[in-house]
């Protein structure tokens, strides 16, 4: 199916109340960056996005990213319409993606067939996602620094939007890519993929986001199926002396010495930087840690053979695919967000015409400097900073004791 037929065929089928605050770990009154574990080669291959930026967008051509914005847009829209329908029947369309040789699975495929042809410009293997830094570099030479934005960065978001979507929608948690999936989203990649840091919505600027809250949730979510894999692969190597207590700390806690903090995000507004997370935020992680914990066994009998944590409840508390309900409504939410923005700018049409003008320009040495006019008006965020090697979540460690409570460390 070519491209024309798919686009054809897509033409015609177009506060929870606040829990008391409890007394947190010494030390736990604020929240930090989340690490990434122990460096380049437990990420799988992968690393901080900063740290790539400029060997990135070496490989990078600044005229075919110019050719191929406004097509990545496009194939974006038209991929996002399949995977997150304004309708919300997210129910319908995994059981659809889920069915071999389904129309919507034929659908799904020519998509992404599309997506991937403009992505490769943008990305360099084994990528999966677009680097904003690595893009800024290539478009903008040394000024091309993480704390400036372009509204044309509206596109990336969307893109990468795209990507986690349709690698998450037919996944699942048994599946062994997964655990090194949901790590690399929690330690590196979300949310600073999708959006630069968050205001309100009268003050948004055009590479902020509004959904401070719901991108926490999120967040939140994916940190506590992290927590899950981690327990499950723990008990799966048969290592009878484990603590599970200790692996729950390892995900939510920053262990690397020290009074223990919650994590944050590594986004402005969720604990960038080392700053606070707001107290409400610390509350549900808190509340959150202690419903895992709900399932940790107690029975002498099966903490002698090694069983300390009821899997089947607790993976039915935390049900995958209600989780990947989730992601589909934050990945719809924000992909509204980005149309609006994109429709405030002019269109699409206006803004990826205003961005040609100003890289291309004559009077403008390609890849040296850019006129000021191309840099976003709004509010300037800082990049994120490095990351710091944290302790990996595979590590072994003596079981210290089967009451260990991290709310009493």
């Amino acid at each position: 199916m070519d491209t024309q037929d798919v686009d054809d065929e897509e033409e015609e089928e177009e506060e929870e109340e606040e829990d008391r605050p409890q007394t947190p770990p010494p030390g736990a009154q604020g929240s930090i960056p989340h690490r990434s574990p122990g460096g380049v080669s437990e990420m799988s291959g992968t690393t901080a996005i900063s740290s790539l930026s400029q060997l990135d967008a070496e490989d990078l051509d600044p005229e075919e990213i110019l050719e191929h914005i406004d097509e990545l847009y496009s194939a974006s829209k038209k991929f996002l319409g399949i995977l997150v329908p304004d309708n919300g029947k997210d129910a319908d369309t995994v059981k659809g993606l889920r069915m071999p040789g389904s129309r919507l699975s034929e659908r799904f495929r020519a998509r992404e067939e599309v997506l991937n042809m403009h992505l490769e410009v943008f990305r360099k293997s084994p990528q999966q996602y677009i680097r904003r830094p690595s893009i800024l570099r290539a478009l903008l030479g040394e000024q091309g620094q993480p704390s400036v934005h372009i509204p044309a960065e509206l596109i990336i978001y969307k893109a990468n939007l795209v990507v986690f979507a349709k690698q998450m929608i037919t996944s699942q948690r048994e599946h062994k890519p997964m655990w090194d999936t949901l790590r690399q989203l929690d330690m590196s990649l979300f949310p600073i993929l999708f959006l630069s840091g968050f205001e309100d919505k009268q003050s948004a600027s055009s590479h902020s986001s509004a959904l401070l809250s719901e991108t926490f949730a999120l967040g939140l979510d994916i940190r506590t199926q992290l927590a899950i894999t981690v327990l499950q692969n723990k008990h799966a190597s048969n290592d009878g002396d484990w603590d599970p207590d200790e692996m729950l700390n390892e995900v939510f806690y920053n262990t690397q010495g020290g009074p223990q903090m919650y994590r944050g995000w590594e986004v402005n507004g969720l604990g960038a930087d080392g700053t606070d997370l707001p107290r409400q935020f610390q509350n549900k992680i808190r509340q959150r840690i202690e419903e895992i914990r709900n399932h940790f066994t107690e029975e002498t009998q099966q903490l002698e053979e090694g069983d300390f944590v009821d899997f089947e409840s607790l993976t039915a508390d935390f049900d995958w695919d209600k989780f990947i309900h989730q992601v589909l409504n934050w990945a719809r939410l924000r992909n509204r967000e980005i149309e609006t923005k994109i429709k405030e700018k002019g269109g699409i049409d206006d803004l990826v015409e205003t961005l040609k003008d100003k890289i291309m320009s004559p009077t403008q040495p390609q890849r040296q400097s850019v006129d000021s006019g191309a840099v976003d008006s709004g509010a300037v965020e800082p990049g994120p900073s490095p990351k710091k090697p944290r302790t990996s979540f595979g590590a072994e460690r003596r079981r210290s004791r089967r009451s260990y409570d991290p709310e009493k460390a």
